[in-house]
């Protein structure tokens, strides 16, 4: 599910405020939060600098996420968000 303003889509990703795409991974299982994140990278334009929000809710796909967005050469901050964990992907 990804989050684009109010309205919540399922297995996609979305455009949200000031640039940010935000994809919500919570619930799917591998490879599944791989696959949204490389397509939310994917999307971006290319030579210019962006920020990905990714939300998960394990372990293992907290650790894929993150090293998929850094084989790109992104860098990655994981965030507590109660029982889950932001990751801020950014592009450079």
């Amino acid at each position: 599910m990804v989050n684009h303003g109010d309205q919540r889509l399922t297995g996609d990703v979305a455009q949200g405020r000031e640039d940010i795409i935000e994809v919500d991974a919570r619930g799917l299982l591998c490879p599944e939060p791989v696959l949204l994140t490389a397509r939310a990278l994917a999307q971006m334009p290319p030579g210019q600098a962006g920020v990905l929000h990714v939300l998960v809710n394990t372990t293992a796909a907290k650790e894929n996420v993150s090293r998929l967005a850094e084989s790109k050469g992104c860098r990655v901050t994981a965030k507590a968000a109660g029982e889950d964990v932001l990751l801020i992907i950014q592009k450079t």
